[in-house]
């Protein structure tokens, strides 16, 4: 019997199966794929209101350790940028939000304040933002919010773009004069809600040709100032914070000393500035008051004479107070005249640092008379006459003489940093016990000790043979270490 028909048709009808098999398989596979994409569409993050996504994508867009601050503050910026990506942390988490899906760029492109953060617009950073084309379209995302801007050195084509964004800054940090040089004349930006300025041209191979601009003029609002290396004019009436790094080859301290007067809302001042030279003249002018500055960081760069600048100003709220004269700047009766009467129109003054400055022990004593609500002194690097055996037996209070106060009895720190210490240890020993808490009664007008620091520099019968590390005597130093071990933070080197 011949059996090949039958094979043949029992193969076509396996082949059918297997064809519906496949067809079968295909189906599925597809089937899978919908429910898959259904599934996508179902999940929670897909049925989250716009709004609710928009506030999502702007605390995942918000920099670590984010504040305005980093624009003048310098540990607000070491916080911001202590990771080198943490630069355009901002701008580079919108990016990537808004290439999510279609909903997710809608959205981020509707949220302008996700783009209200620092662009990466230094140059080192060019390769990210390296067309105008581009920085316009960025730019134009933060509309119609404020932003900062952080930047260098940049093609001009694209500071033509931030020139037009110039209205909506408002805190602005430059480290060169390429954009100054384009705020001239007719490109003149106008500045209304500028509140934060830094400028530092300590790197800038072009600082002393800076651009003399109005355009700050136009900021309203700048309350908080940094320049380094360079002056310009600013609505001096409108600062709260300035700090001011400059010399003589910048400005002259008549010039500079004329805008710091004018400061009447100013609470912090921290200024490095020429005082006056021998042919320069400084007209005696009435004290002016800044009543509200309580923090002035006052450090000299070059010139000969300080007269008028403690006898021109006022500061009837100062809290704080440091000074660095130089040592090749020598200390006259004269400033001595002026400090002191400077002191007895600072009448709430509770901090005093004094670097590098050559005064004696008279000197310091009349200095203290005038703070009597001292509560902190700082002497680094002044002159081998300044704490002597002197001062430290004023310092020293004595319940037992209800006529003879010690000098600032307010003060609960001292630190004295570089000094000769020519004085026995009994006599700094008692001073130190005579103003202990643990010594002092109930209701006493003496505070008592929280830090003291003493670093000896050596000389007379404190000189320190080779290799000898103990300034002090052994019942002295047996005595700091209980007071260490007690809780007080004392430190004699």
């Amino acid at each position: 019997m011949d059996l090949s028909p039958i094979l043949v048709v029992a193969r076509e009808h396996l082949a059918q199966i297997e064809a519906q098999i496949q067809d079968s398989e295909q189906r599925r596979e597809k089937a899978t794929q919908v429910i898959a994409a259904l599934a996508k569409l179902s999940v929670p993050i897909r049925k989250l209101p716009a709004e609710l996504l928009s506030n999502i994508f702007l605390h995942a867009v918000t920099p670590p350790h984010w504040a305005l601050d980093y624009i003048i503050d310098d540990a607000a910026r070491y916080r911001l940028l202590g990771e080198a990506f943490a630069a355009s942390w901002g701008f580079t988490c919108a990016l990537r939000l808004s290439h999510v899906c279609r909903t997710w760029r809608k959205v981020s492109l509707e949220t302008p304040r996700m783009w209200c953060f620092p662009l990466p617009l230094r140059k080192q950073m060019a390769s990210t933002l390296d067309s105008a084309t581009m920085a316009k379209q960025f730019l134009g995302r933060s509309y119609p919010f404020t932003f900062p801007l952080d930047v260098g050195d940049m093609p001009m084509d694209v500071r033509k773009e931030v020139l037009r964004a110039m209205r909506r800054v408002a805190g602005l940090s430059l480290v060169t004069t390429q954009l100054l040089e384009d705020m001239i004349g007719d490109n003149c930006p106008f500045l209304e809600n500028l509140h934060i300025l830094s400028i530092d041209l300590t790197r800038s191979t072009s600082a002393s040709k800076s651009p003399k601009i109005v355009a700050f003029l136009t900021a309203a609002k700048l309350a908080r100032v940094r320049l380094t290396g360079i002056f310009l004019p600013l609505p001096w009436s409108k600062l709260q914070e300035l700090t001011l790094v400059t010399d003589s080859s910048i400005v002259s301290a008549s010039t500079c000393f004329a805008s710091i007067v004018q400061c009447v809302q100013l609470v912090t001042l921290k200024l490095t500035m020429p005082i006056w030279f021998e042919d320069e003249p400084s007209d005696p002018q009435p004290p002016q008051t800044l009543p509200l500055l309580t923090s002035l960081d006052f450090c000299v760069a070059g010139g000969d004479f300080l007269f008028p600048f403690f006898a021109g100003l006022s500061l009837p709220s100062l809290r704080t107070f440091a000074l660095e004269l130089g040592l090749d700047y020598g200390w006259t009766p004269e400033t001595q005249d002026e400090i002191t009467e400077f002191f007895s129109r600072s009448p709430h003054l509770d901090k005093l640092s004094l670097r590098r400055c050559e005064i004696n022990d008279i000197d310091l004593q009349e200095m203290l008379v005038q703070t009597p609500m001292l509560q902190e002194l700082k002497l680094t690097t002044c002159f081998e006459d300044a704490f002597t055996s002197s001062i430290v037996e004023q310092l020293t209070y004595n319940p037992n003489d209800a006529i003879l106060r010690p000098l600032v009895p307010q003060l609960h720190s001292l630190e004295v940093e570089g000094f000769y210490g020519e004085m026995e240890d009994t006599t700094l020993q008692a001073m130190i016990e005579s103003r202990l808490a643990e010594n002092l009664g109930v209701g006493s007008a003496v505070v008592g000790w929280r830090r003291i620091l003493l670093v000896f520099a050596g000389d007379g019968h404190r000189e320190r043979e080779v290799g000898e590390l103990e300034p002090l005597g052994a019942s002295l130093r047996v005595r700091v270490v209980q007071l260490k071990a007690s809780g007080l933070d004392i430190t004699i080197l």
